[in-house]
């Protein structure tokens, strides 16, 4: 694994310009396969979680043996930042 992120990075230039990315991003590079993401703020989304419909989802595509991750935005302090203030 740690071979294939280096080999992505340098496809991308380098590590930096990875940052802020989102997992299903490098799935659709690294496989070629279509990808499905979920942004919980969304209103669609919510009424998904409320009844229900995303855990469903999330279980159908964990049986079918589909690859799963999950992203969140935001800055990574440690690297970027300098660690905790």
């Amino acid at each position: 694994m740690l071979l294939i992120e280096k080999a992505y990075a340098k496809l991308h230039g380098n590590y930096y310009t990875l940052r802020g990315g989102f997992a299903n991003e490098g799935m659709i590079d690294l496989t070629g396969c279509p990808t499905s993401s979920y942004i919980f703020e969304d209103e669609k989304v919510k009424n998904m979680i409320e009844n229900g419909e995303l855990f469903a989802e999330l279980l159908r595509c964990d049986e079918n043996g589909y690859l799963i991750s999950g992203s969140t935005p935001g800055e990574d302090r440690w690297t970027e930042g300098g660690g905790p203030d």
